[in-house]
């Protein structure tokens, strides 16, 4: 910033005469006096004029009052201090130029690309200057972007990134289970998977895992932990196998084709049927000749032995 140097005061020797009472007015508003809001001053008076300093003291801070050196940059306004209408020239070190100014920053880089140690992230903190007309730097991170316009010495800090917005879970299925669970503050809560049916004697038909591999769930049946007998809340009945046909009459028999197993009529299969009851025993029958029994030719019969018999006589 280039300050216009010319020189306002009019000295008498130079003139070669005594000044005017005008003269000797000017004079006065071209040097430092406080300012007062019943004078309209030019280009290049100088006035003192008090801005308020917040002076950091741990992680609070306090305002207090210092005078500072301003000058007229324009032909002010009468009794209404604007700020644009003059210029800092001393006081707390803001501008290039410094009068006896304390510790303060003097200019502002913006996209400043040289070297910085690591950056802090605490809330509340105020950055003071370790110098007079010290310079402080503005420098955009990841999704941000700082422009600027050296006209009206304006920054403007643009987000490059995605915007952010205030999401709501909903489920879209029709007839099945929510997963959604809702909103806890800014938290997508979603139910959880499990299993409950079970046996105790066959175990676990359906068994629930995850895949971190994958990002996965993965849902595992187990066909040989399935007992039939709960089947049909646990009427199973035969004809819900696949390869078994429907609609038995009362006394059908399955026989099995080639294909399905059918049911048919006990006369179509070819069985006999079952024996009936024993009748009444009948009368015996004629006895028939009896055979001749097989032996050998007799023998010779030998000669008969005479026995003499005694002869009883009389007395």
């Amino acid at each position: 910033m280039a300050f216009n140097l010319k020189e306002y005061i009019i000295y008498r020797n130079e003139v070669k005469r005594e000044l005017f009472n005008g003269e000797v007015d000017e004079n006065f508003k071209a040097v430092a006096n406080p300012w007062v809001d019943n004078r309209t001053y030019d280009i290049g008076h100088i006035i003192y004029h008090p801005v308020e300093v917040i002076d950091p003291t741990g992680s609070t801070s306090i305002v207090t009052e210092t005078l500072v050196w301003w000058r007229a940059n324009k032909r002010t306004t009468k009794g209404t201090f604007v700020t644009s209408e003059w210029d800092i020239i001393g006081g707390i070190g803001t501008g290039e130029v410094t009068v006896g100014a304390s510790n303060s920053y003097g200019k502002i880089i913006v996209n400043y690309t040289g070297a910085t140690p690591s950056l802090g992230a605490a809330n509340d903190i105020s950055l003071n200057s370790t110098i007079a007309n010290d310079t402080f730097r503005l420098i955009a991170g990841d999704g941000v972007q700082l422009q600027y316009d050296a006209t009206v010495n304006a920054i403007k800090l643009i987000n490059t990134s995605a915007g952010g917005e205030i999401n709501q879970g909903t489920n879209i299925g029709i007839g099945g289970q929510n997963v959604f669970a809702g909103m806890n503050g800014t938290t997508l809560e979603f139910r959880g998977f499990s299993s409950s049916n079970s046996d105790v004697s066959l175990g676990d038909a359906l068994i629930v895992t995850t895949d971190a591999t994958n990002k996965n769930i993965n849902y595992n049946f187990n066909s040989g932990n399935v007992d039939l007998a709960t089947l049909n809340n646990g009427s199973p009945t035969l004809d819900m196998l696949s390869n078994v046909s429907s609609g038995a009459a009362t006394s059908d028999i399955l026989q099995y084709n080639g294909t399905v197993w059918q049911s048919i009529a006990p006369s179509s299969a070819g069985l006999s049927g079952a024996q009936g009851t024993t009748g009444t025993q009948g009368f015996p029958g004629t006895q028939g000749t009896q055979g001749t029994t097989g032996s050998g030719s007799q023998g010779t019969q030998g000669l008969k032995e005479h026995k003499e018999q005694p002869v009883f006589k009389g007395f």
